[in-house]
């Protein structure tokens, strides 16, 4: 009798990589579909140039826990298609090699069931349950508690995620329109 696959570390693996590396809010995560995945062909470099989208150099530490497995092919080049209440809100993101070879990871399981292009990316389970923001919050919390131990993590969660990503970005001189238009924010003082 064969096992069933734990799917939970892909999901929290491209959960946390669209917090740290895409700046992607807990409401943006819930709200992304299946259509919102876009997959595209050629390089992250071309394709950021076709769709006139600038694109950040991914400033983060890496990390061997993050590390793709050696044997993993190189995941398609996937955009993110993003909408919100107010129209800066609504844009479109190239995702870094480590964020699409977790998304292409994740698709792998989510595409097993009966999903259909309107059914939420993010889910509690294979199965489609919808992931809540307490989950999300969790989720962060429970990364936060490795990685920092030792440290009052009481206070921190996905928005501390996203701040961190967001003042790296400005502390390396990363293009302040770029840097507006991939948080979906119109006001530089926000930031």
């Amino acid at each position: 009798r064969q096992r069933p696959l734990n799917t939970q570390p892909m999901r929290n693996r491209l959960v946390l990589l669209l917090m740290m590396r895409c700046t992607l809010t807990v409401t943006e995560i819930i709200g992304l579909t299946l259509g919102s995945v876009q997959a595209h062909e050629g390089t992250p470099k071309k394709i950021a140039e076709r769709l006139a989208l600038a694109g950040l150099p991914l400033l983060q530490p890496e990390s061997p826990f993050w590390a793709p497995l050696a044997s993993s092919p190189p995941a398609p080049v996937y955009t993110l298609q993003l909408s919100g209440a107010r129209p800066v809100q609504t844009r479109q993101l190239v995702l870094d090699s480590r964020t699409r070879q977790a998304l292409h990871d994740w698709l792998e399981v989510r595409k097993l069931g009966k999903a259909g292009s309107n059914d939420r990316l993010i889910v509690g389970s294979v199965q489609g349950a919808t992931i809540t923001p307490k989950g999300l919050y969790n989720l962060c919390q429970a990364h936060m508690a490795r990685c920092l131990v030792g440290c009052d993590i009481a206070q921190m969660g996905p928005n501390t995620l996203r701040n961190t990503c967001t003042s790296l970005w400005l502390n390396q001189g990363g293009p302040l329109n770029e840097i507006l238009r991939r948080c979906g924010l119109k006001d530089p003082q926000v930031l």
